[in-house]
């Protein structure tokens, strides 16, 4: 597993002065402080920041259970959390071909919305569930009204009983001589790894959205790698070695 890596630029910096910053407005007022949506990566930042300045009241949560995307809840203690998420059911018509969830973030980024703002994306038969910030969820209903060039509604539902997927959720497997970050990325990518130190090298690559520029970076279980023009991969396991000792490695393609 990999272990906490403290801030590496000024964004995150600044995000754990923010944590920091509303920890204090929460103490000193008793009102309840919420973020906006963060990765998994400013999740790690946000919960460190709020261990070191000692807040104890505080939680995580996407609109449901599994979520990859949350908000951060800085409450009072002896209070409850509370959160400001919106579940929209995006209906779909007249697609020849299945959308991706580029094509639904897309079409949300079109309309000025900030990354922030929205939280998980679940592709389903009619189309996708979507998780908004409260502030945004009127005028995502109001002005969704395509996606990937085709016909879109958008309105505010409950939170379906099954979220799962109908994205491709097959674990694909893959031998490497070793789990550095440029053999993996080389299997995974049907390249050689020269090609894949060239993409390491030129700031492609980012490993739970941090960005590596070492081809020696170490690869763990559960870590997400984002190729920039390539795709999204997640780790699941390491599954032990072959008799040549290549090790087996198992991933899913988001």
């Amino acid at each position: 597993m990999r272990g906490y890596l403290p801030p590496q630029n000024d964004d995150e910096r600044s995000l754990q002065k923010r944590i920091v910053g509303l920890a204090s407005l929460c103490e000193k007022t008793g009102a309840v402080k919420t973020t906006a949506f963060l990765n998994d990566r400013e999740q790690e930042l946000a919960e460190a920041a709020a261990n070191k300045c000692g807040c104890g009241s505080f939680a995580f949560f996407g609109g449901y259970d599994g979520a990859e995307r949350k908000q951060m809840c800085v409450y009072p203690q002896g209070d409850e959390p509370v959160y400001e998420i919106i579940p929209i059911e995006i209906s779909v018509k007249g697609a020849s071909q299945k959308l991706t969830h580029r094509d639904y973030l897309g079409a949300l980024m079109a309309l000025g919305i900030k990354r922030e703002c929205i939280g998980d994306i679940i592709l389903n038969d009619s189309g996708a569930v979507l998780f908004s910030s409260s502030k945004m969820s009127d005028f995502i209903c109001e002005q969704l009204f395509e996606i990937g060039r085709c016909s879109a509604s958008a309105n505010i539902c409950d939170v379906p009983a099954s979220l799962e997927s109908v994205q491709d959720e097959q674990i694909y497997t893959v031998n490497v001589p070793s789990l550095r970050l440029d053999a993996v990325l080389a299997a995974i990518l049907k390249l050689s790894r020269s090609d894949a130190s060239k993409l390491i090298a030129s700031k492609s690559v980012m490993i739970n959205h941090v960005e590596i520029s070492s081809a020696h970076e170490q690869i763990y279980d559960d870590d997400i790698f984002t190729v920039r023009g390539k795709g999204k991969f997640k780790i699941i396991e390491t599954q032990g070695r072959s008799k040549k000792g290549r090790i087996f490695v198992a991933y899913r393609q988001f």
